[in-house]
């Protein structure tokens, strides 16, 4: 098996508020199997049409044991829904509407045992930010684990990176940032948000004054007393989000994940499009890598950019063949000796491997080399 193991802005603080927490997601069944006495060992959970799935990778890069973890309702939404393994990958959290009035929610669970709602959208409430990317699960104050979210609470206040503990009920969000959007109150920054291996930063995209996209670090801390992490200052730029590199295109994103050793960031880059009648839309995504310069020592994470621009590890097909889209990068686990680390990726829905080499090394050094489909339709993946 391959595995890998507040309030601060410039308004003022936003109160914490409580959301309802429900027993059990309904249309939710319980795994397969009734009553499984060894839950299922995966590496990579997906979503599927009407289930949550998972598999297991080997160091070759061949899969098993795919099996599905939860079966829902098909009259429920989780197509293009996020998903995010805990800290410790022994939890899974996606979004998912829980009844037929589309009342959206997050719901988590362990494999082998029944789900259950952790967060509703109430009407009035905070919002949900409808993505592909825009939910992560990661280390919080304490020694917890908590969830952070794009949300939004009324035309009020744009979009926010929202925080809470899924073990608390009823949950208590708090806002832990809000988002730069232009004069028209439009984001256009794309999707993807991610946690740093020991939870200290979050990565998300950003827009400048100039009206480019940034990846961006926030920094966290956890004051005494405090249940939930709070921002520590304001986001420092880590990477341009470009289609093309060395080029002022304007692009956004489909995806973002941060590496398990903390020395990369990956992301899904497409070039923003605008059409004369003022509809914006994104072309054809590839995954792109950011090489940082990180070190966790004493308690405390410091992280850089290690070079001025991402790179772009995949590219589009031969001419004359149909184009297709890289979204949703998810790193594996990171060997302390390896000369590359993997990542999966969907390929146009279909799950994809690939190993990016270190520095120092080539793709003739990987065991897979060149992206890899696998074969299995996913509209959503996380890697543990």
């Amino acid at each position: 098996m391959f595995t890998k193991s507040m309030l601060s802005s410039t308004r003022p603080a936003l109160a914490t508020i409580a959301l309802a927490a429900l027993p059990l997601a309904s249309g939710i069944a319980a795994p397969p199997g009734g009553g499984i006495s060894t839950p299922p060992v995966v590496d990579i959970a997906y979503t599927a049409s009407s289930a949550i799935n998972g598999l297991k990778v080997s160091a070759s890069g061949t899969t098993s044991g795919d099996v599905v973890l939860w079966s829902v309702s098909r009259q429920l939404n989780l197509n293009g829904q996020p998903i995010s393994w805990n800290p410790d990958g022994s939890w899974l959290a996606w979004y998912q509407d829980t009844d037929k009035n589309r009342t959206h929610a997050i719901v988590a669970a362990q494999p082998g045992s029944a789900p259950r709602t952790v967060l509703t959208f109430p009407s009035g409430g905070i919002t949900r930010r409808n993505g592909l990317d825009v939910m992560a699960w990661g280390r919080g104050c304490n020694g917890g684990s908590v969830i952070v979210f794009l949300g939004d609470e009324s035309w009020a206040h744009f979009d926010a990176i929202y925080v809470f503990d899924p073990f608390v009920v009823p949950a208590q969000v708090s806002r832990i940032h809000e988002m730069r959007h232009d004069q028209d109150g439009s984001p256009d920054r794309g999707h993807g948000i991610a946690y740093s291996p020991q939870g200290q930063y979050l990565a998300f995209v950003e827009r400048d004054d100039v009206g480019f996209n940034n990846v961006v670090a926030l920094p966290l801390t956890c004051l005494p007393g405090d249940s939930l992490p709070r921002a520590a200052g304001d986001p420092q730029r880590l990477f341009r989000v470009q289609a093309d590199a060395g080029i002022e295109s304007r692009a956004w994103t489909t995806g973002l994940d941060w590496s398990p050793d903390g020395r990369r960031l990956a992301a899904s880059v497409a070039p923003l499009l605008v059409w004369q009648s003022g509809m914006r839309s994104w072309g054809a995504a590839r995954i792109a890598v950011g090489e940082l310069a990180y070190s966790y020592a004493n308690g405390m994470e410091q992280v850089s950019a290690a070079q001025p621009n991402m790179r772009m590890v995949t590219s589009g097909p031969p001419a004359g063949q149909t184009d297709y889209s890289d979204e949703r990068p998810s790193w594996g686990p990171s060997g302390a000796t390896a000369a590359c680390d993997r990542i999966a990726f969907m390929r146009s829905a279909v799950i994809a491997l690939l190993d990016v080499p270190r520095d120092g090394y080539t793709s003739a050094d990987c065991a897979v080399p060149a992206p890899k489909g696998i074969g299995k339709s996913a509209s959503g993946l996380d890697w543990k």
